[in-house]
């Protein structure tokens, strides 16, 4: 993955906060009664940065380079000649995230529209201030959909048919959706009706309407080390459905036996030998290969694991818990089996040959698991460079530049023990 950006890709805009706070009304509003100077937190590490420029970015770019996406959909009545990209996400009350997304449209002239979840817009006046003061950044920096919104609920809502959170969503599909986690996608308890497993299908049934190319961003912990019971259970299933799929796959099980051995998937999250790193590309492969399923449930499609990138969140980890994983979907339109004959035969309607070519990619592509971590370690320059871009990005919402600057959270995490990239 290439990290070279041009100047132009990676210069924002400088805006005067206390100009955009004084026409804020709601915001401003707030200002007497409480104090809106945030504080620093754990995704404004250079690693978090990189994975938001170097893999989020870099796939948008793509999407939107790619002919198949060049038209996307416009909005009949709002500026019906303007494109528009359509992003579904957690953006956090800095809403770095859309920001960066918001640029990049703004260099191609396509209008920004999302739809973000965010508990946290129930909490304090406080909180509630300071979402709307980098709302308002956003809207008068221009080329914000106007029903862009950022709704106070779970994503997890998403899995029930008459929840505000699809009431929200509409008739709308999404070129873009990134569910960033804190914790891991395997922690909900199997069968419930809000849980992540939910959303994800809800995003699938949602989405199985498109006809172009999306992106799907999933991040969340997938180590072995914070694992309870129940992730250890989930995990077990993912990993027995996975390699009950495999059997119709020579080749993919070849591929999986050259990466993690001869033994049974299951076996290998049983040996006491089963390392953090091998825990995890597992547990990476399978609820990939689960994703791809619970797709095909609501549609034909192929998918592309693009990348997956690896950080840690604290110094003491040997291993990275935390995966970011990139992956582009693809609509296809499948011809149905027909006994009869009347229907042409179709290679795209080969469901069994598709699923083993994702199969075959996806282990391939966990084989390659980049650690942020490490690659922050060996290369000064980039490191430098984050550091830059993210702290303009903090000053621009606020935030004491120089305090980030000299703490932990604007540090490089160590590997001392280590001298390659890879996981």
């Amino acid at each position: 993955m290439s990290d070279d950006f041009s100047d132009d890709q990676l210069e924002f805009e400088e805006f005067d906060v206390n100009s955009v706070v004084a026409k804020s009304s709601y915001a401003s509003a707030y200002l007497p009664a409480v104090d809106l100077t945030p504080a620093l937190k754990p995704w404004h590490r250079p690693h978090k940065h990189y994975v938001r420029t170097r893999q989020w970015l870099k796939a948008v770019q793509s999407l939107l380079g790619d002919p198949a996406s060049a038209a996307l959909r416009s909005d009949s009545g709002v500026e019906p000649n303007k494109t528009v990209l359509k992003y579904l996400g957690l953006p956090g009350s800095d809403l770095i995230d859309l920001d960066m997304i918001q640029q990049e449209c703004l260099r191609r002239d396509i209008q920004l529209r999302y739809l973000g979840f965010d508990d946290a817009s129930r909490g304090s006046d406080a909180d509630l201030a300071y979402l709307a003061l980098n709302e308002e950044i956003l809207k008068r920096r221009g080329g914000i959909h106007r029903e862009s919104t950022i709704i106070p609920d779970n994503i997890s809502e998403l899995g029930l048919i008459n929840s505000m959170a699809r009431h929200a969503v509409g008739d709308n599909t999404f070129d873009v959706v990134n569910i960033d986690l804190c914790g891991s996608p395997l922690a909900d308890p199997a069968g419930n009706a809000r849980t992540i497993y939910s959303a994800l299908s809800g995003v699938q049934s949602i989405q199985s309407a498109r006809t172009r190319p999306w992106l799907l961003f999933i991040t969340g912990a997938f180590d072995r080390r914070g694992s309870g019971p129940r992730q250890l259970e989930n995990l077990r299933g993912l990993v027995e459905v996975f390699q009950s799929a495999l059997e119709g796959c020579p080749i993919a099980q070849g591929e999986v036996h050259r990466v993690f051995g001869s033994d049974p998937l299951p076996k290998i999250l049983e040996h006491e030998g089963c390392s953090e790193s091998t825990h995890a590309r597992l547990a990476v492969l399978s609820f990939v290969a689960w994703l791809a399923a619970i797709s095909r449930g609501h549609g034909h499609s192929l998918h592309n694991l693009l990348s997956v990138l690896a950080y840690r969140t604290d110094e003491s980890q040997e291993d990275p818990p935390m995966h970011s994983l990139a992956i582009r979907v693809t609509p296809k339109l499948a011809i149905p089996p027909d006994a009869t004959g009347l229907l042409p035969n179709s290679p795209e309607s080969d469901a069994s040959a598709t699923t083993c070519n994702e199969f075959c990619q996806f282990v391939k592509r966990t084989e390659k698991i980049v650690d942020v971590d490490q690659k922050l370690w060996d290369d000064d320059s980039l490191f430098n460079e984050l550091v830059v871009e993210i702290s303009a990005l903090l000053e621009q919402r606020g935030y004491d530049v120089g305090s980030y600057q000299a703490s932990p959270l604007s540090a490089r995490l160590s590997y001392p023990s280590r001298s390659s990239g890879a996981v």
